[in-house]
């Protein structure tokens, strides 16, 4: 008999608020009582460029995707993520500064399983995730993830001329859309809303490097799939970003 567990649902309301909270001590403490917001940013652009260094603004991250854990011996294939994120950074001194910005991301996890849903004899639907049946042939089976991101973060440069960077944060994220695209022998199949995927995925970061690159790894603490049967998918993202500015 299958053993039903009971899936938490991410509270989106109290995330927001505990965010703002954090936000509002942390920008109200002294090392930032002589900084006004519009003195420094009009819009998404600098007004004063002295203000604020002028880097690390605009990022793109480049990354693998790792599942750590994966439902029914399902075997991931190379797997890919790309991301984009503005910041927004309030300076409290030469080395250390404060960032928050939003965000979009991207992740396409090729994969051996599909998605599948039956009816039980109590007549309760089950959502499961399965693996492909022996002998399927085909040449693409991917899941895509597009989220819309929140993001803050610590950031340290140390050293005299601030080369070197050290940014540890945290990013949440709104999956608004999925869709999976399986190609082989029998043609071309792309469902779109596949359920059993978290609408609500969140987890620390951390960025180590020198100039505009860093080495870059995202955690994620709650799984990105998680449906009514129990199953899971826990992920981790690693790769590099690219700072424009």
């Amino acid at each position: 008999m299958p053993v039903f567990k009971h899936i938490h649902v991410f509270n989106y309301r109290r995330f927001r608020k505990l965010l703002f909270i954090v936000s509002f001590l942390i920008l109200s403490g002294n090392a930032f009582s002589q900084m006004r917001l519009g003195d420094i940013y009009n819009g998404f652009f600098l007004t004063d460029k002295d203000s604020v260094p002028r880097q690390h603004r605009t990022a793109f991250d480049f990354t693998y995707e790792h599942w750590l854990t994966s439902p029914n011996g399902i075997t991931q294939k190379p797997s890919w993520g790309f991301a984009w994120s503005r910041m927004f950074e309030y300076s409290a001194s030469p080395g250390f500064s404060f960032a928050w910005g939003i965000g979009l991301r991207s992740l396409h996890h090729y994969h051996d399983g599909f998605y599948n849903q039956y009816t039980k004899n109590d007549l309760t639907v089950v959502d499961t995730f399965m693996r492909l049946p022996v002998g399927t042939n085909y040449t693409k089976n991917k899941i895509a993830l597009n989220y819309v991101d929140g993001l803050m973060e610590f950031r340290l440069k140390p050293g005299r001329d601030h080369i070197w960077r050290l940014y540890a944060g945290f990013r949440g994220g709104y999956l608004f859309n999925n869709h999976t695209k399986f190609k082989g022998d029998k043609g071309k199949v792309k469902d779109h809303n596949i359920p059993g995927y978290e609408k609500f995925t969140y987890g620390p970061t951390l960025r180590i490097g020198f100039s505009n690159l860093c080495v870059y790894v995202h955690y994620l603490i709650k799984p990105i799939y998680k449906n009514n049967s129990g199953q899971n998918i826990s992920s981790l993202s690693a790769g590099l970003t690219l700072y424009l500015n």
